[in-house]
C-alpha cells in the first residue's frame, strides 16, 4: 500500500522491497497510472535541480489519484550514495504505520 519511487534500478537495490523506479527522470502516462493506484507513494529522485523539478511534476500528475504523495529530497546525491542511516529512515516509510 506504500512506495518509493527512484530514478533507477540501483536506488531501488539500495532502499530495497517496495521501492520502484522510472529509469530516469522523463516518466510515462503508464507509470503515472501504476504508481499512482499505490495509495502512499513517496518520490525520491536525485537532488540536482532539473530531478527536482521532475519531481515536483510527478507528485503534480499524481496528486490526480486519491491517496497521498510526498517528495523526499535526500542529504546525499541519491539513495544509492545515502549513508545507512538514511536508508533506514527510507525503509521506516515503507512500513505500516
Amino acid at each position: 500500500d506504500r512506495t518509493i519511487v527512484s530514478e533507477g534500478p540501483f536506488d531501488v537495490w539500495a532502499i530495497g522491497p517496495g521501492a520502484v523506479c522510472t529509469f530516469g527522470t522523463a516518466f510515462k502516462v503508464q507509470q503515472e497510472a501504476i504508481i499512482g493506484s499505490i495509495p502512499v507513494r513517496y518520490i525520491c529522485y536525485d537532488g540536482n535541480e532539473e530531478a527536482q523539478k521532475r519531481a515536483k511534476k510527478l507528485c503534480q500528475h499524481l496528486a490526480a489519484f486519491p491517496g497521498k504523495t510526498a517528495n523526499i529530497v535526500l542529504d546525499a546525491k541519491d539513495p544509492a550514495e545515502s549513508r545507512p542511516k538514511e536508508l533506514r529512515q527510507l525503509r521506516a516509510l515503507l512500513r505500516r504505520p
